[in-house]
C-alpha cells in the first residue's frame, strides 16, 4: 500500500480548509493580525490532528492487507461552510474527504478482509481522534487554551466521521463515479461493516465528545460508556434480534 499524490492533495486540501473554519470564531479584538494568528495555529493543529487520523487507518489497513486512498468529498465542504457560517465557528463539520478500502490478498492468507474488518479500519480513525481529545482535555492545566483548541478540532473530527453521510443523503451516484468510485464516508464503513460497533461509537462518541467540551472532568468518558452500553444492548435485543434464552 503507498500514498499516491492524490491522496496527499485531498489531505493538503482539508488541512486549510478546516483550518479555515477552526480559525473562523477570533478569540479576543477582530482584526486581521489575529484571525491570521488564529489561523496559522489552527493549521498546525489541524494538520497534526489529520496526521493521527489518517496514520492510525492506515496502519490499521495495513495489518489487513487493505489498499487505502482518499478523495475530496465536494459536498462535504459545502456542509463545512454552511455550518460555519450559520453557527459562527462554533459548529464544525470536519469529514472533507471520502475513504475506499480495497482488500487484497496475500500467499497464505485464505480470505481477504470482510466488512467488519473495513469497518474496524474506519472505526481506527475515529478513536484516534477521540483518544488525543481525551489526552488533550486531561492536559488543560498544562496547555491552556490549545488544549481546548485540540479538544474541539478532535471531538469534530470523531463525530463527523462516524456518521454514514453518503447513505443518509441522496450523492452516492453522483459521488461515485470515475476515479472516485467506491469511495465513502468513513461512516458508511463502519455502519455497513456492523450497526452494533456503529451504535455504540456513534452514542460514545457523541456523548463523550460534547462532554470533553462542555466539562474539564474525563470521568465524562465512564457515563458516556454505560450510555452508549445501554444504546447496544438495545440496538441488539429489538433490532438484532439477540433476545437472551429463557
Amino acid at each position: 500500500m503507498s500514498i499516491t499524490k492524490d491522496d496527499m492533495l485531498t489531505v493538503a486540501l482539508a488541512t486549510i480548509v478546516l483550518a479555515f473554519a477552526f480559525s473562523f470564531k477570533i478569540d479576543g479584538s477582530v482584526t486581521l493580525q489575529n484571525w491570521f494568528a488564529g489561523f496559522i495555529i489552527a493549521f498546525v493543529l489541524v494538520f497534526i490532528s489529520l496526521l493521527l487520523h489518517f496514520s492510525a487507518q492506515y496502519a490499521a489497513a495495513g495489518n489487513y492487507l487493505v489498499d487505502m486512498h482518499m478523495g475530496p468529498f465536494a459536498l462535504g465542504y459545502i456542509i463545512t461552510l454552511v455550518l460555519m457560517l450559520v453557527s459562527g465557528g462554533w459548529l464544525i463539520f470536519a469529514a472533507l474527504w471520502s475513504i475506499k478500502l480495497n482488500p487484497t490478498s496475500s500467499v497464505g492468507m485464505k480470505f481477504r478482509a470482510d466488512p467488519y474488518k473495513l469497518a474496524k479500519i474506519a472505526f481506527s480513525g475515529v478513536a484516534a481522534s477521540l483518544i488525543l481529545a481525551v489526552i488533550c482535555g486531561a492536559l488543560r492545566t498544562y496547555l491552556g487554551s490549545l488544549a481546548d483548541k485540540l479538544v474541539f478540532i478532535n471531538v469534530s473530527l470523531a463525530i463527523s466521521n462516524i456518521i454514514p453521510l453518503l447513505s443518509l443523503l441522496p450523492v452516492v451516484k453522483f459521488h461515485s463515479s470515475g476515479k472516485n468510485a467506491n469511495h465513502y464516508a468513513t461512516g458508511d464503513y463502519i455502519f455497513f461493516g456492523s450497526r452494533p460497533l456503529w451504535i455504540f461509537t456513534f452514542v460514545f462518541v457523541l456523548a463523550s465528545g460534547m462532554g470533553l467540551i462542555l466539562f474539564s472532568s474525563v470521568y465524562v468518558l465512564l457515563l458516556s460508556f454505560f450510555i452508549a452500553a445501554g444504546f447496544w444492548l438495545a440496538w441488539m435485543y429489538f433490532l438484532e434480534g439477540h433476545k437472551p434464552q429463557v
